[in-house]
């Protein structure tokens, strides 16, 4: 059993200690610490970790009255069952047996709950936590389990599979600019990844490379549904062949 003080810390609590980084990493993708490569590749996690740190911070906005989850124990906790196929039902249940006292907006600090180690899970926004405007789009998981939903975002439907359009190896982000004169705009949220804005003259790029190798490789939600691949396995990447309205 993993020893308290690793993960028993506050979501709020920085820096965030490597033995907590390395127990988490080992739940996501049974990543051990001591290895350093993951199929032969280095993987430089940092910038996941800023995001995992910002979006706790964001998810426990005024005194954290709008999500359950207090510890990096509760969100391992979270994604054991998102990982496990639980439906998001008998997950919220779940959680409710756990809270040590009644609250006015239970049902929304459980749901929030769950997207928050959704979202931490698979760098894509569940939530929109109306409190407050992040500019991203999120999605609206409400039934069923997570791989599911997932799978079936991903999925295009034959019918728009038949359409799809093979790009050449030319069509890098860096070639965005030069070729197709748009602005890169770097996104931490993969549902926005190719989503353009300002008429069509800026797009969202997800530039998270480590975390998409390390996810595809590691995580059945995301194998076979490459959203993009790697140039370089750093901030350059080509563009899929599908593009997707994304709400």
């Amino acid at each position: 059993m993993t020893d308290k003080t690793e993960l028993d810390s506050s979501l709020l609590d920085l820096p965030l200690p490597h033995l907590t980084k390395a127990t988490i990493a080992n739940e996501y993708w049974a990543y051990q610490h001591q290895d350093q490569h993951l199929n032969s590749r280095d993987l430089d996690l940092q910038s996941f970790w800023t995001y995992y740190n910002k979006e706790c911070a964001r998810a426990l906005h005024n005194g954290g009255r709008y999500v359950a989850l207090r510890s990096h124990r509760d969100v391992v906790d979270c994604i054991r069952k998102l990982k496990s196929g639980m439906l998001r039902h008998d997950i919220k249940e779940e959680l409710r047996g756990k809270l040590t006292a009644p609250h006015e907006n239970e049902d929304e600090m459980l749901e929030n709950s769950i997207d928050l180690a959704a979202s931490l899970l698979l760098m894509m926004s569940f939530s929109s936590f109306a409190y407050g405007f992040s500019g991203r789009s999120h999605l609206r998981w409400s039934h069923g389990s997570l791989e599911s939903f997932v799978s079936a975002y991903f999925d295009p439907g034959a019918a728009q599979a038949k359409e799809n359009v093979k790009m050449e190896k030319i069509f890098t982000a860096r070639n965005l600019c030069r070729i197709a004169g748009l602005e890169i705009v770097w996104t931490d949220n993969l549902v926005d990844h190719l989503r353009l804005i300002d008429d069509d003259q800026r797009v969202h790029i997800f530039h998270h490379a480590s975390f998409l190798c390390a996810q595809q490789q590691r995580f059945a939600i995301l194998h076979g549904h490459s959203m993009c691949e790697s140039a370089d396995l750093s901030l350059q990447y080509r563009l899929s062949t599908t593009q997707r309205s994304r709400g």
